[in-house]
């Protein structure tokens, strides 16, 4: 088999994670196998229960990929789903457990800066999103604020997708960057 020279990183939510299954019924687990053989990958699970796309921009900022993982290249794969895209703009049907997770403000040059969590980045909305999560009514109509997912919503995603990868890129410039 030989030593892995590569890295594949898996980011994501519980999809990634893999709740509900064993540790060896991930997408993580069974690409770390399948690599076995070809390219000797290693493969790390970073997905985590609950991430949204600013957690894994915040946990990009901030980690320090050199103390973890001894390879020293490799691909990033981002599993993404369209709950991220509520998970984002911090919609009232997330609010309920996500208002500590990582907010970010826009800033003229286009970039996202962090400015806390929903909660204290954006306080007034939150407040109101919480208060309507827990509508009865509004959750037997099955609805939630904002109604619609919007153009600037699905830019506000990319914009986010794009800066977890020049993050990665600005730490691996030889690395490849997915998203699934």
């Amino acid at each position: 088999e030989g030593e892995r020279n590569k890295f594949v990183l898996f980011f994501g939510c519980s999809f990634t994670y893999g709740a509900g299954v064993k540790n060896d019924q991930t997408l993580p687990f069974y690409v770390g196998e399948n690599a076995k053989g070809r390219g000797r990958s290693m493969s790390y699970n970073y997905g985590f229960s609950g991430q949204g796309p600013f957690d894994i921009l915040a946990e990009l900022e901030n980690i320090h990929f050199q103390d973890e993982i001894k390879e020293k290249n490799g691909i990033l794969i981002y599993v993404f789903i369209d709950d991220h895209v509520y998970r984002a703009i911090g919609s009232s049907s997330v609010m309920g457990w996500f208002l500590h997770h990582a907010y970010y403000r826009q800033v003229k040059d286009g970039k996202l800066v962090r400015v806390g969590s929903f909660l204290t980045g954006r306080p007034f909305l939150t407040s109101i999103y919480v208060f309507l999560s827990k509508s009865r009514i509004l959750k037997v109509l099955d609805v939630g604020f904002p109604i619609r997912i919007r153009d600037p919503h699905i830019k506000l995603v990319a914009q986010i997708i794009l800066q977890m990868k020049e993050n990665f890129n600005a730490k691996y410039s030889n690395g490849e960057f997915y998203v699934l």
